[in-house]
């Protein structure tokens, strides 16, 4: 008997939860920052602890349990994400970190490209404008070099591009797998397939490296969790929109905790992201409110 999931639209539920993972992630890459390890290890062990943690879950409520035909599902999107890990890795390696970060954000606009293609989603003029606004207010906080059109740049908007798959596919899988399902397969696949890139540069954690491994996997459960319940209750377009504002936590927590002043640029810069995440909100509010009433 095929499964059935509850998917009824909820957007003012989705751009919450989609505001909590977007948190979620600022997080995990300020967490990330303490942790002397090579990137593949640090993507294997962050996979692997969450696996082990809601494994006791996923036995307890038996959700390796799938619908026919899923487990495609769950693999191509496990394989997007490792290869996006992949090259924006060796992206990272050819370009300044600023700009490498400022062309990740090119992936809220695959994903309205790409939620438009495949899920036949309808994406009103003021998400494409909030698209275009986010991103322009990316590329003023770090603007592209002279190099970005080279290898590494192109590394960069491929992952990006890679990303915007996995994410669109994670929609996709909403609508036949429970929410634990789609988190215990992601970290099952993405630990597998990271095993042979962490062995190829193998070297144990101390301590407090592992500790800090914890607490990425503990964020990265319920940023994940957040990211999923979100795409479960609204547009995947509306959902990418709110990855803009990663920036802005990141820039609040490079403030507060590492001591990092923004400058102009970065505060114009904000704001454009802060409006780009507003703009659809406002102006399709009494579309998707029409939908919870």
């Amino acid at each position: 008997m095929a499964l059935s999931f509850d998917t009824a639209p909820d957007s003012s539920a989705g751009v919450r939860y989609a505001i909590i993972a977007s948190i979620g992630t600022a997080c995990i890459h300020a967490t990330m920052r303490w942790v002397d390890l090579e990137p593949f290890l640090i993507a294997f062990w962050r996979n692997m602890l969450c696996l082990v943690l809601v494994l006791p879950l996923v036995t307890l409520r038996g959700a390796w349990h799938i619908g026919p035909g899923a487990l495609p599902w769950h693999a191509l999107r496990g394989i997007a994400n490792t290869a996006a890990m992949v090259f924006l890795i060796m992206g990272l390696d050819r370009l300044p970190f600023a700009e490498a970060t400022a062309l990740t954000f090119a992936t809220p606009a695959f994903v309205l490209v790409g939620s438009a293609i495949f899920l036949r989603e309808h994406a009103s003029l003021a998400r494409w404008l909030a698209a275009g606004l986010g991103l322009a207010g990316v590329l003023i906080i770090a603007p592209p070099g002279a190099g970005w059109l080279g290898s590494g740049g192109m590394l960069i908007v491929l992952s990006a591009a890679l990303f915007a798959a996995a994410f669109i596919i994670g929609k996709t899988q909403t609508l036949f797998a429970s929410d634990l399902s789609i988190l215990f397969y992601l970290y099952l696949i993405l630990t597998i397939f990271c095993t042979p890139l962490a062995a190829s540069v193998w070297s144990w954690p101390d301590a407090t490296a592992f500790a800090a491994l914890g607490l990425i996997a503990i964020l990265s459960i319920l940023a994940h969790y957040a990211g999923i319940v979100a795409l479960r209750r609204a547009d995947a377009s509306l959902v990418g929109l709110f990855d803009y504002l990663r920036l802005l936590w990141a820039a609040m927590i490079g403030l507060t905790i590492f001591g990092e002043t923004p400058d102009l640029a970065t505060m114009i810069g904000s704001t454009l992201i802060v409006s780009a995440a507003l703009l659809p909100i406002a102006l399709d509010r009494q579309k998707w409110m029409g939908r919870i009433g």
